[in-house]
């Protein structure tokens, strides 16, 4: 359901951060998979009935103004794009083999379908370009390759979107570089880009880094405890055991989130997302406020979170109905559950990929060169 990287450094964090233990079996065989990819896992009290369920809007309907675009993903050498950053509803950040597959490109594709070439690395290094940020018309990625022993290694790069000015490495001392699949792990503020990475003896501490834009010596902080970047300026505790926690690193300040006994949970600063497990049935999707408050049952209850990040834009919830054992398979029901009207409407049907970031909702229908990409604008709704 979530991509998931090999730069990051410590599996346990996948699953978010875990508050005692119970067994699960039966229908709930399910949730334990979703878990282990970064939905939380919570058993609070039984949520209350609601309405008898109906079927979701369409957005069509429901937001008829709503910024749209496709996009195929056949380039015109014949290879296919995987956008991993929309800029707009058709400009985008993303990557394509080669012809021949010797290499793996990062592309910049403009609105009117123009290509620019910002990175190539040889296929025989296994590459991966694994966290993406934009900031005023400058990218930083960072890229990964595998070296003869299998050891993996982290740079981080950056190009301005205008100009044909080459890419330029800011920094190879990128420590064990944390990546979760979230949009938040790269932040960039004040002219300095910010990652977490992995204590490099195995010790309990994060490494807080930063460099300049203009490149420069890393800057590196201890914090004490396994965290991961959240929405800049937050930090959220991960691992195994203990509350979970939220740490401001700009105000020294550090909230606890409300839990019980027996959870896995992940969060950002403003939503907790969370399965209800019943001892039958199907489990139910929930979010609910750092502190506890304004529990809202998302419906329906036959589908499940579809992207890392809890609550896009604090607005929307991403949700796919059907079989993701293949993602490149078109076959899935994709929803957006609105927290400020609670209700869930329906984007599209036979959908495969679906990815989130930066305000914008995209997804793939089709298979191979017949993809297409689909954008949502959710800051135009």
């Amino acid at each position: 359901m979530f991509e998931m990287s090999r730069v990051a450094a410590r599996p346990s964090t996948l699953a978010g951060r875990r508050v005692g233990s119970r067994r699960v079996s039966g229908s709930a065989a399910l949730v334990v998979a979703v878990a282990a990819a970064g939905v939380l896992l919570w058993r609070p009290p039984p949520p209350e009935a609601g309405p008898t369920a109906t079927l979701p809007p369409h957005a069509a309907e429901v937001w008829p103004n709503a910024q749209r675009a496709s996009i195929n993903a056949s380039l015109p050498d014949g290879t296919v794009y995987h956008p991993t950053l929309f800029l707009d509803a058709t400009a985008s950040i993303g990557t394509a083999p080669e012809p021949g597959a010797a290499h793996l490109r990062l592309l910049y594709r403009a609105p009117g379908g123009q290509l620019r070439e910002l990175r190539r690395l040889p296929n025989v290094d296994e590459p991966e370009f694994a966290a993406i940020a934009v900031e005023k018309g400058t990218i930083v990625w960072a890229e990964s390759t595998i070296d003869t022993n299998g050891r993996a290694h982290t740079e981080l790069w950056s190009a301005d979107l205008a100009g044909d000015r080459p890419a330029r490495r800011l920094t190879a001392d990128t420590g064990q570089f944390l990546y979760l699949g979230s949009e938040y792990d790269l932040a960039i503020t004040d002219g300095w880009l910010h990652w977490a990475a992995a204590s490099p003896d195995q010790g309990t501490d994060t490494e807080l880094r930063a460099v300049s834009l203009d490149g420069g010596p890393v800057t590196v902080k201890a914090q004490p405890g396994d965290w991961e970047l959240s929405r800049w300026p937050y930090l959220i505790s991960i691992g195994s055991g203990g509350p979970i926690r939220l740490h401001n690193v700009v105000e020294r300040q550090t909230t606890q989130v409300a839990a019980i006994p027996d959870e896995v949970v992940t969060c950002s600063p403003s939503w907790c997302r969370l399965l209800v497990v019943p001892l039958e049935g199907q489990p139910q999707s929930v979010l609910v406020r750092p502190d506890g408050g304004d529990r809202q049952v998302v419906p329906p209850d036959t589908a499940l979170p579809s992207v890392v990040d809890v609550a896009a834009l604090d607005r929307f919830e991403v949700l796919t109905e059907g079989n993701a054992d293949n993602p490149e398979q078109s076959s899935r029901v994709l929803y957006l559950y609105d927290i400020t009207q609670r209700r869930t409407v329906e984007i599209a049907r036979g959908v495969g990929t679906v990815q989130s970031r930066g305000g914008y909702l995209w997804w793939s229908t089709g298979v191979g060169k017949e993809t297409v990409w689909h954008t949502l604008d959710m800051r135009s709704i």
